[in-house]
């Protein structure tokens, strides 16, 4: 029984397996037993066989001779049988352990290959997820980039407009300047090309008057 209880502990999950070898190991002991029960049965009748013929002729001291001898055989044998039951119950036993110890390695074994098999995946599926992060920071510093282009585009171009609007301001008034000094210099020629045309007038009309006779 302790064998037995020791199966169902070790095993744990292994239920099936541990069912089997606690089955296996009663019929080992239930043979054990029969064969015990022969055995004792078998010496009982050997020392029957050998006892008997000594009854008829010695009397009571014979008869008390055949008891004594008959216990001794039969202690004999029964410590024969212990010690056939030690040996027999030691070489089941030492059988259970190694079938335990095999057992037990192969469950370790399983266990190991779908541990080592969860950390293969497990790593497997943390370098893809540091391959996604990877790639997810490229694109990330890509666009900041790309904005931070766009942004240096954004102020250049503010920058030119800026810089086109002082430009226009400053060509509109040399324009403005340029226009009233143009008109005012139009202007003032035009005065003295009046002045100087109403001159040759009047000088060309006094010498008609003159070659007419009128003055």
């Amino acid at each position: 029984m302790d064998a037995t209880g020791d199966v169902i502990l070790v095993q744990g999950g292994g239920s099936v397996a541990a069912t089997r070898q606690t089955s296996r190991t009663m019929k080992r002991t239930a043979n054990l037993q029969e064969r015990l029960q022969e055995k004792s049965h078998a010496v009982g009748e050997r020392a029957d066989a050998v006892v008997a013929p000594l009854h008829g002729g010695a009397g009571g001291e014979s008869e008390l001779a055949d008891k004594a001898g008959k216990s001794q055989m039969l202690e004999d044998a029964s410590g024969n049988n212990v010690s056939l039951m030690r040996t027999m119950l030691r070489a089941m036993l030492h059988e259970t352990s190694t079938q335990l110890m095999d057992e037990q390695k192969k469950m370790l074994e399983r266990l190991w290959d779908a541990l080592m098999g969860n950390q293969r995946m497990t790593t497997q599926m943390m370098g893809e997820q540091l391959e996604m992060v990877r790639q997810l920071q490229q694109e990330v510093q890509a666009v900041k980039t790309q904005a931070v282009e766009e942004s240096r585009k954004v102020d250049e171009l503010r920058r030119l407009h800026e810089q086109s609007t002082r430009q226009l301001r400053v060509m509109q008034e040399q324009t403005s300047e340029q226009i009233r000094t143009t008109r005012e210099q139009t202007t003032e020629q035009l005065k003295i090309i009046r002045e100087q045309t109403a001159q040759n007038f009047e000088q060309m009309r006094l010498q008609v008057m003159k070659e007419v006779g009128i003055v």
